[in-house]
């Protein structure tokens, strides 16, 4: 992989975290104005559950992809 490529992947997946942090952070207000208290924290529940989901199921695809590149 050349440095190149590897610059415009790390600008590429950081700027796809920045973007989705601060898209949450800026829904934070949104969601306590229309949202009750309990369907925010239905929300907020099911968004800590599909975070932790996203973690366990990427555990597998770095080795799969390390495994897997020529």
């Amino acid at each position: 992989m050349s440095l190149k490529k590897f610059k415009e992947s790390i600008i590429l997946y950081s700027s796809g975290t920045i973007v989705s942090r601060l898209s949450s952070f800026l829904l934070v207000p949104l969601y306590t104005h229309i949202l009750s208290v309990e369907e925010y924290g239905l929300l907020s529940t099911l968004l800590i559950s599909s975070q932790l989901l996203i973690t366990i199921i990427d555990f597998g695809v770095m080795p799969s992809i390390i495994r897997m590149t020529p």
